[in-house]
C-alpha cells in the first residue's frame, strides 16, 4: 500500500468554533457533543438541542454533517469516530470535527477505520495540547499520512473491517445478554426484594450473616502494587483492583466471602484468596441460612438508600433480608454458574476477536490485507 496523502489533502476538515444555546431539554434539533458519540453510535435523544433557526445557521456554516462524513472528536476524549451513514438532522460542537472525505479519493468507511487504527491514535496522541482538556488541533490531525490505495481496495478493506467489528459487537452484546439473564431469574424465582413482600421468612442482619472486617488486615490504596502473588479486592467497580505480595495480608475469613462497598454499595462474591482492600470494603460471611452465591446477589438488589459517599453499613444492618428455602437458593446459585462459564468462554472469544481486530488493522494499514 504505497499510495498515501496527508488527511488534509484527502477531507475537507469541517468545524467553525460555533456554541449554540441549548434549547428547552426535549425540545429543538440534536446537537451533540463529544459524550453524545460511543461505538453503539450517537444519542440524538439524551443530547442537547438547539432551536431550529440555530440549526439552519448551522447548516449553512460548518456544523452540520452529511451521509458520508466522519465525526471526529477533538477535544475532551480524544479520538471517538463515528461514520455517518443516514440522514438525520443534527448538528455538532466544535469539538467534533467534521471530516469529508473527498469521493474520488478516499472511502468514508476505510477512513473511518483507519482514525480508530492503534497507529493513527498514536499519532494523533502524540499531538495532543492541553493538561486539564486533551485536545488535537486539526490542523495537526490534517497533517496526518492517510494510505490510498484504489478505492475499490479500500472499500474490501472497510468491508473485512465491518465484518470483524460486527463479530465484536455481537459479543459484548451475548454478554449484556448474560447479565439481563441473571436478573430475570433471580426475579423470577424470589421476587424483587426492593418490594416489599411476605413471600418468604425475613432475618435480621445478624441473623443473615457476620461482618468479618476486622479479622483481616487491609490494604490502602496507595499501597496497591501493578502486580504481586495476591489479589486486592476493595469497594471499586473492578473485581480485582490492584495486587499485594505479603501473604500475611490475605483475608482470613473462610471462603467464600460477600465484600460490600461501605460508600459506593458495590457487592462482590469472592471465592479466591484475596487481600482486602482500603477501609471501605466490608468482609461479610454470609450464614447457613444463605447460599453465598444466593446473598451476594441478594445483597446488589437490596433497597439500601443512596447516600453519597457516607457509610452504608448503618443502613445494611436496619434492614431485614428475605430468605426463601435453601434447596431454591442452590438451584439459582447452580444457574449462576453456568452463565458465569458461559462468560468466560465469551470473555475467552471476545478477546480472541480483540486481537483478531487490532491484527487486521495493522495489516490493513500496512498494505497486507
Amino acid at each position: 500500500m504505497k499510495a498515501s496523502c496527508t488527511l488534509q489533502a484527502a477531507c475537507e476538515l469541517l468545524t467553525d468554533g460555533t456554541h449554540y444555546t441549548p434549547a428547552d431539554v426535549g425540545i429543538g434539533v440534536p446537537f451533540l457533543t463529544v459524550k453524545d458519540v460511543s461505538p453503539n453510535g450517537l444519542d440524538l435523544k439524551g443530547c442537547s438541542k438547539i432551536s431550529y433557526e440555530d440549526y439552519l445557521i448551522a447548516k449553512k456554516g460548518k456544523s452540520v454533517p452529511q451521509i458520508g462524513d466522519i465525526l471526529f472528536s477533538k477535544d475532551g476524549t480524544v479520538g471517538k469516530v463515528h461514520l455517518v451513514r443516514e440522514h438525520e438532522e443534527f448538528a455538532v460542537l466544535s469539538s467534533l470535527a467534521i471530516l469529508r472525505p473527498k469521493p474520488d479519493l478516499l472511502d468514508g468507511g476505510f477512513l473511518s477505520h483507519f482514525l480508530r487504527s492503534p497507529q493513527t491514535v498514536e499519532a494523533a496522541g502524540r499531538k495532543k495540547t492541553g493538561s486539564a482538556i486533551r485536545r488535537v488541533v486539526l490542523r495537526d490531525l490534517g497533517d496526518l499520512i492517510v494510505p490510498t490505495p484504489p478505492l475499490d481496495e479500500q472499500r474490501r478493506i472497510a468491508a473485512i473491517l465491518d465484518q470483524a467489528g460486527a463479530l465484536q459487537r455481537d459479543c459484548a452484546a451475548a454478554s449484556e445478554c448474560l447479565d439481563r439473564l441473571t436478573d430475570v431469574l433471580f426475579v423470577q424465582a424470589f421476587g424483587d426484594p426492593k418490594l416489599h413482600s411476605e413471600r418468604w421468612p425475613a432475618l435480621s442482619f445478624d441473623e443473615a450473616c457476620r461482618d468479618e472486617t476486622s479479622r483481616s488486615a487491609r490494604v490502602q490504596r496507595g499501597d496497591y502494587l501493578p502486580s504481586g502473588s495476591y489479589p486486592v479486592v476493595d469497594q471499586g467497580q473492578l473485581q480485582i483492583a490492584g495486587w499485594a505480595s505479603e501473604r500475611d495480608f490475605l483475608c482470613k475469613s473462610a471462603l467464600p466471602v460477600v465484600v460490600f462497598g461501605d460508600h459506593t454499595r458495590v457487592v462482590k462474591f469472592v471465592d479466591f484468596p484475596f487481600v482486602v482492600g482500603a477501609d471501605g470494603a466490608k468482609v461479610l460471611k454470609p450464614s447457613l441460612h444463605y447460599s453465598p452465591v444466593f446473598f451476594a446477589h441478594l445483597l446488589k438488589r437490596m433497597p439500601i438508600p443512596a447516600l453519597g459517599y457516607s457509610r452504608h453499613m448503618r443502613e445494611l444492618k436496619r434492614m431485614t433480608f428475605p430468605c426463601p428455602p435453601r434447596a431454591l437458593q442452590d438451584r439459582f446459585a447452580a444457574q449462576v454458574s453456568e452463565i458465569e462459564a458461559s462468560r468466560e468462554r465469551m470473555k475467552r472469544r471476545a478477546d480472541k476477536l480483540d486481537a483478531l481486530f487490532t491484527s487486521l488493522q495493522h495489516r490493513a494499514f500496512r498494505g497486507e490485507l
